[in-house]
């Protein structure tokens, strides 16, 4: 396993070896299948925590090799991290005073003001989580819960 993560591992892998990389060469035929299946078809108490830690991995990254425009995608990565996993609170039957307990935690250790400071961008739910809108927000995602489990 290249990194100690259970999700996303595969890109701090490459994040991490591609400066070292002199020449590679294109494959034409698939090496790597993702396969949707275990930890991926259910809610994964893991996946926040390990994207979050990456997140702050990546920034790391794109300062120690100046490449400071890769922050603004890499915040507006974590918006949408964020709110995917209030979706999959409610997806999953923890419900909305879990996903409430959850945002009002990370608007309280200050990284909703962090991921979204000096970022601008259009969708709906990154403008309630820069302004803070918990209530909007929960309600959201709980539409956007209920979409999910019509389409299975």
């Amino acid at each position: 396993k290249p990194t100690s993560y259970r999700m996303g591992e595969e890109l701090m892998a490459n994040l991490k070896m591609f400066p070292s990389i002199n020449r590679y060469k294109r494959k034409s035929v698939p090496v790597y299948n993702y396969r949707w299946g275990g930890i991926t078809s259910g809610y994964n108490s893991s996946l926040y925590g390990d994207l979050k830690l990456q997140y702050y991995e990546k920034l790391d990254i794109a300062k120690s090799y100046d490449f400071l425009r890769s922050i603004r995608t890499t915040k507006i990565e974590m918006c949408n991290v964020l709110f995917s996993h209030l979706v999959q609170l409610m997806s999953f039957g923890y419900g909305r005073e879990k996903a409430e307990m959850f945002l009002t935690e990370e608007i309280n250790n200050g990284f909703v003001d962090e991921i979204t400071d000096g970022v601008e961008y259009n969708p709906l739910r990154f403008h309630l989580l820069k302004e803070k809108r918990q209530v909007d927000l929960i309600n959201l995602a709980e539409q956007e819960s209920k979409k999910m489990k019509r389409k299975k």
